[in-house]
């Protein structure tokens, strides 16, 4: 996916999010942004009631959540090429010249990949400024995909022979598939921002940076038909990935300690193998992109209460 395009999708969700965040304003909410939302208080926020995270201070700034979902590789860059070689051969009695002409088309087809999970911590910052929290987890994703791949390759000989000159031609047509299950562990680390739109709702803008090692070996690579040799070169990306990565999601309190959020995950950079930064991942002579949905879990955890009232039994025994 090109750099362009993942801008405009992160300012459009961003447009939208302060769209969401007007609106909820107008309707007189007492929500109020920046600064003003957070109030010091020894070992946990003072929040106004609207606010989700961490819903006033009979909450703790931390807790665990958990993902579950699937991906989808996206087509990105299609593989073609072609070739022309041409050889000769001469001797006293005949000249042969040899001309090939290749050319072949592989395009790629993207699929679902089930599962996609993710488990960890998080933790609300003392003093949130634009980012208002950060997360730390490990994750395990499917990735599946495939591409078809058809080329033609025709040879021309031309033989010279004591003055007559005899052509012959010949076609081939190669056609085959290819598919992969790529299954991958993850550690990943996020910091986020969110805002309301309701007493309840809220959208989350995360960045983050996911390392990943890939489980399975390289799909199998078919053997380069004849004639392909110069032109088709398959290649696949390092059993070690470590991606820069965009996440929205919009989530609602259903509980008083247990908040939803559906969420899509776009990757921004690969950071590891560089790869001139590009975010979508070689596979055969294609590229395909890697988006993430999924529908998290996070929990949050009341503060515990003591009330230790001195009894009064008597003058001489004062507890």
């Amino acid at each position: 996916m090109k750099v362009n395009h993942l801008i405009f999708i992160v300012l459009l969700l961003y447009s939208l999010d302060g769209i969401a965040q007007k609106k909820y304003k107008l309707k007189g909410g007492t929500y109020n942004s920046g600064k003003e939302r957070y109030r010091s208080n020894p070992g946990t926020l003072k929040r106004y009631k609207t606010d989700v995270f961490p819903l006033d201070r009979e909450y703790r700034l931390s807790g665990w959540f958990a993902s579950i979902g699937g991906t989808y590789m996206y087509p990105i860059k299609k593989g073609e090429g072609s070739d022309v070689t041409s050889t000769s051969f001469s001797d006293t009695i005949r000249s042969i010249n040899t001309t090939t002409n290749a050319r072949f088309e592989e395009k790629p087809k993207g699929r679902i990949g089930l599962i996609y999970a993710d488990i960890g911590y998080w933790r609300a910052f003392n003093n949130p400024g634009f980012f208002h929290f950060w997360e730390v987890g490990a994750s395990y994703r499917v990735y599946k995909g495939s591409a078809d791949f058809s080329g033609s390759s025709t040879t021309t000989q031309r033989v010279d022979s004591s003055g007559v000159v005899v052509s012959n031609t010949s076609s081939q047509d190669y056609q085959f598939g290819n598919s992969y299950s790529d299954q991958a562990v993850s550690l990943v680390l996020k910091i986020t921002r969110h805002r309301h739109f309701s007493s309840h709702g809220f959208m989350q803008h995360s960045f983050g940076l996911n390392a990943d090692y890939f489980l399975s070996s390289s799909p199998e690579i078919p053997a380069v038909p004849p004639g392909f040799e110069n032109i088709y070169e398959p290649s696949y990306h390092s059993q070690i990935q470590a991606q820069l990565s965009y996440r929205f999601g919009i989530g609602w309190r259903v509980a008083p300690t247990v908040l939803v959020i559906p969420s899509i995950e776009l990757p921004l950079i690969t950071a590891y193998d560089f790869e001139n930064g590009k975010s979508s991942l070689p596979y055969w002579s294609t590229r395909q992109y890697p988006i993430i949905f999924s529908v998290r879990v996070m929990l949050l955890r009341r503060l515990r209460q003591e009330c230790r009232t001195p009894t009064y039994k008597g003058p001489n025994d004062f507890q």
